[in-house]
């Protein structure tokens, strides 16, 4: 048996060790899947913290052991198939350089829409509009419209789409600005038209959004630069009336969040303190109320960046962080959604032990998005090594962690493209097939590209 024992209880935000497709609803995080459940969950556990100057030797990582009576053999790394990169396409209009984000929305046809910052006229780099696109699944492009909400940066940090194609956008306008502002919007899905925008008045962004049917939820981070606080609000998606809005007194400095789950009526959120020495926890709530149950407690002590939460099966969650103000290591967290008990983890600098020869050599990898597939989950971002030669990266996992298969993408695989591709959005189709959507500077690019 394959066994991933990642990086358990170890290394800086390590863990504590203690034992979907479109169209779905339960999981809302970045511009990925969504699954859902009806088994309500109520308790909660915190695991015990990771020293973080404790280290691993995770060499025998992703290995089968020698199991027969004789001399064993000295353990050689697996490497698991490549995802084959079925097609890609290079779109050669130039978007923003500085913000680079890419959120794609998968479709249940299999196709997605994708949304770029894009410079203003006269190559003016601090007026930078939207720019939607929706793709087939073979990715021809069906429309494209431009959507501009203030003068300065309009910065889309966050897409989902419901069963009736409608788009919903999560972020902020004039970003990093005095009158910055996040905002909720809706688009029809089948024109690109705007229907209808929710600006804040306030500070930070609207980072996760969550379409159960009956309303859309969005979780963000509001107030202002160094004290952003969390807030959870509920919309009417056909008309963006607020329903309901919670914004729970927490014991955190500066909050960061990206991911949430619903389940049973229950609402879990991944949390941190991106004030550095803070914490990344599970956060519950059971709307209206505004009481904060906490599921977990992932890890103390480094400055933390949560990306995704998402419900791996009926029973848990899957979380995804990355640790390090500069120099990052990612890490997957499984953790059971009743109690809050870690099951299992994995550390993604064990990934470079799984990349076939001729992918070349890395020495670091941050993954950053995070979607539920038929047979377990994807994972992707970007990875490099000595050279700093950043590139795109996809893995498969089952829902034990064990690697199915890894893909790598970088300037030279791709005709055109002349600077690192580094990956911005993930999503998932009908099917399992994976789509990366990328960007590249001097000049701007962007790259999408499917996975099997």
């Amino acid at each position: 048996m394959l066994i991933a024992t990642g990086a358990l209880g170890c290394g800086p935000g390590g863990f504590a060790f203690d034992g979907s497709s479109f169209g779905d609803t339960g999981t809302g995080f970045g511009s990925e899947t969504a699954t859902s459940s009806d088994d309500p969950a109520s308790s909660s556990a915190s695991s015990a913290n990771p020293d973080p100057g404790t280290d691993t030797d995770s060499s025998d990582d992703w290995i089968e052991t020698e199991t027969d009576t004789g001399e064993p053999e000295p353990p050689e790394p697996l490497d698991p198939p490549e995802c084959e990169r079925t097609w890609t396409h290079l779109d050669t209009t130039p978007t923003h350089g500085h913000l680079g984000n890419t959120p794609i929305g998968g479709r249940s046809d299999g196709g997605f829409v994708s949304v770029n910052p894009v410079i203003g006229a006269g190559n003016d780099e601090v007026n930078v509009d939207a720019w939607f696109r929706s793709w087939s699944a073979t990715g021809v492009l069906e429309w494209e419209r431009y959507v501009s909400w203030a003068d300065h940066r309009d910065d889309p940090l966050v897409i989902v789409q419901d069963d009736l194609a409608d788009l919903f956008i999560g972020g902020r306008t004039n970003a990093n600005m005095v009158f910055e502002d996040a905002i909720v919007a809706a688009l029809d899905g089948l024109s690109g038209d705007l229907r209808w925008t929710h600006h804040r008045g306030d500070g930070g962004a609207y980072t996760s959004l969550l379409h159960t049917g009956a309303a859309l939820l969005a979780v963000g981070q509001i107030g202002s630069f160094g004290a952003l606080g969390l807030e959870l609000i509920a919309f009417d998606p056909d008309t963006g009336a607020v329903l309901w809005s919670v914004a729970p007194e927490l014991d955190l400095v500066d909050v960061a969040t990206r991911g949430v789950v619903m389940s049973g009526g229950l609402i879990d959120v991944l949390v941190a303190d991106s004030s550095g020495g803070g914490e990344l926890q599970i956060l519950r709530f059971e709307p209206p109320s505004t009481a904060t149950t906490q599921l977990v407690s992932l890890a103390t002590g480094d400055p933390f960046t949560p990306h995704a939460l998402a419900q791996l099966d009926t029973d848990s969650l899957v979380a995804l962080y990355s640790v390090g103000a500069n120099e990052t290591s990612s890490f997957l967290a499984v953790v059971e959604r009743d109690s809050g008990q870690q099951l299992d983890s994995l550390a993604f600098g064990d990934l470079i032990q799984l990349l076939p020869d001729d992918l070349g050599e890395a020495t670091n990898v941050e993954a950053t998005q995070l979607v539920i597939t038929p047979d377990g989950l994807g994972v992707a971002g970007t990875l490099w090594g000595e050279d700093n030669e950043r590139k795109t990266f996809v893995l498969r996992l089952d829902s034990e962690l064990n690697p199915l298969c890894v893909g790598v993408m970088g300037k030279d695989d791709v005709e055109g493209l002349f600077h690192p591709p580094l990956l911005r959005g993930l999503t998932v189709g009908p099917t399992g097939e994976l789509v990366t959507g990328s960007f590249a500077s001097n000049p701007r690019r962007s790259v999408f590209a499917r996975w099997n």
